[in-house]
């Protein structure tokens, strides 16, 4: 973090200060074990799907092909502790969710 852009960190900072200032609970969770990881990715299927991407018919279903092959790669990864589930809440609220996977030394973003 702190090597990302001083105009970056300062912006984020802001953000989660006017947030906190207007009352507003910010929780960032992040999830490693299987079955945690599988229901953050329930909750990013429903998400996406009451967002744009639902509305253009686009949006992942868990038992559409995409949906079934993120989950499967997700219960892989997850299995030998190399996949993290991170979300974003606002007041009890999801807002945000992002997927990642360790393979060889490198962190790939999956969702």
């Amino acid at each position: 973090w702190a090597e990302r852009n001083k105009k970056l960190r300062d912006n984020i900072g802001r953000y989660l200060r006017r947030a906190q200032e207007q009352g507003s609970g910010i929780e960032f969770r992040v999830h490693t074990e299987t079955s945690a990881v599988l229901g953050a990715f329930a909750r990013y299927a429903e998400l996406e799907c009451r967002g744009w991407k639902g509305k253009a018919g686009t949006a992942i279903q868990l038992n559409d092909t995409q949906g079934v092959f993120y989950a499967s790669v997700l219960r892989s990864f997850s299995a030998t502790g190399r996949v993290m589930a991170f979300e974003l809440w606002l007041d009890g609220t999801l807002v945000a969710s992002r997927f990642s996977a360790m393979t060889g030394g490198t962190l790939v973003m999956l969702k």
